[in-house]
C-alpha cells in the first residue's frame, strides 16, 4: 500500500513549470509569504528601535518587492480569493482592517511641525557659512578649509556650504560628509579635546 501511495503522491515543486501558471502554482505563494516574513522582522525590529540605517532600506525594497509577490500570489488564487471575501466573516475582516487603518492615519500626529528634525537641522547646515559651521562642529572655519582644500575644493569662511558644493560640482550632502568625517568627528566626539 505504501508503495502505491508512494506513486500516486508528487510534491508541488517536483511538477513540471514550464508554463506560466505552473510558476506560479510553484513560487508565488512561498516568495510572498517568505518576503511578509522577512517584512514583519524589519518592520518589527524598526518599530522598537531594535535596528535602523540598512534594516530601513531593506524593509523599504523588499516591501515593495512583497507588493508584487503578493500580486502574483493573487493573481495565482484569485477564484479561491474571490469566494472567500464572498463570506461575510472575510468581509467583517477586511473592514476592521480597512477602518482600523483609517482610524490610524486620522487620529496618529502628523508629526513635528515642518518636517523631520534631522532633515531641517541637516538643511540649516547646508545654508549655513563655514564659519557659522564651524562651532557646531567643535573646528576652526580653518580646519574646515584645509579639510576641503586637502580634497581639491577651494571655499573660504563666508561661503554656504551649499555654494561650495555648487562650485566643486558636488552635493550639499557630500561637502558635509567631507567636513565631519575622522578628525572633526573625533572633536564632535570629543567637544572639550583641542582639535589640532
Amino acid at each position: 500500500m505504501s508503495e502505491s501511495r508512494s506513486q500516486t503522491f508528487s510534491p508541488s515543486l517536483s511538477r513540471p513549470t514550464s508554463s506560466l501558471n505552473g510558476i506560479l502554482r510553484a513560487y508565488a505563494t512561498p516568495l510572498a509569504g517568505s518576503l511578509m516574513l522577512v517584512v514583519a522582522g524589519s518592520g518589527a525590529a524598526l518599530f522598537f528601535h531594535l535596528a535602523d540605517g540598512p534594516v530601513k532600506g531593506l524593509h523599504e525594497w523588499l516591501g515593495l518587492a512583497a507588493i508584487l509577490a503578493l500580486g502574483l500570489h493573487l493573481w495565482r488564487n484569485g477564484k479561491a480569493l474571490r469566494h472567500q471575501l464572498a463570506q461575510p466573516r472575510s468581509q467583517i475582516v477586511l473592514g476592521a482592517g480597512i477602518l482600523a487603518s483609517a482610524m490610524f492615519l486620522t487620529i496618529s500626529p502628523a508629526g513635528p511641525p515642518g518636517g523631520n528634525p534631522d532633515m531641517l537641522l541637516m538643511r540649516a547646515a547646508e545654508h549655513s557659512s563655514l564659519s557659522s559651521l564651524a562651532p557646531v562642529l567643535g573646528v576652526t572655519p580653518e580646519r574646515l578649509i584645509i579639510r576641503l582644500d586637502a580634497e581639491g575644493i577651494e571655499a573660504s569662511p563666508e561661503q554656504s556650504v551649499e555654494a561650495i558644493a555648487r562650485g566643486s560640482h558636488l552635493s550639499p550632502h557630500e561637502v558635509m560628509t567631507l567636513l565631519t568625517d575622522a578628525q572633526i568627528g573625533a572633536a564632535i566626539a570629543h567637544p572639550f579635546r583641542e582639535v589640532r
